[in-house]
């Protein structure tokens, strides 16, 4: 989170290293609700692959939904119509608290959780792993 840095780690030790966006560091009115933006510090697992409609919001759809230890969450991984450009910028705080992705690193991350049999652990950490 702090460095909007993604690790997709393999369990053999083998890494690549990517950009992501996360949430802004400030409170927000999304959706109908009030809520502190920043991309929470804790363990999730990917158990769903949801399809949103395309849109500036959620690019072309793809939705890696998480859940923690109480199950369902609104959070998840996805595109964004312009997700390239934010991915450029030095100020990568820019979500309502989920992590976006490039459409590229969404095709691997896709692929990866295809190989994986639909699950993926994720771990969204305030500083060193």
């Amino acid at each position: 989170i702090e460095s909007n840095t993604g690790y997709l780690i393999h369990k053999n030790g083998d890494f690549a290293q990517f950009p992501v966006v996360t949430g802004q560091k400030k409170w927000v009115r999304y959706i109908g609700k009030t809520y502190f933006a920043q991309t929470p510090s804790k363990d999730w697992k990917v158990e769903s692959l949801d399809h949103k409609r395309r849109s500036i919001t959620f690019g072309d759809g793809r939705f890696f939904r998480l859940y923690d230890e109480d199950g369902r969450t609104a959070y998840g991984i996805h595109g964004h119509r312009y997700s390239d450009y934010m991915i450029e910028q030095d100020m990568r705080y820019r979500s309502m608290g989920c992590v976006i992705l490039t459409d590229e690193m969404l095709d691997v991350i896709e692929e990866t959780y295809a190989l994986n049999e639909g699950v993926l652990d994720v771990k969204t950490r305030v500083g060193v792993l």
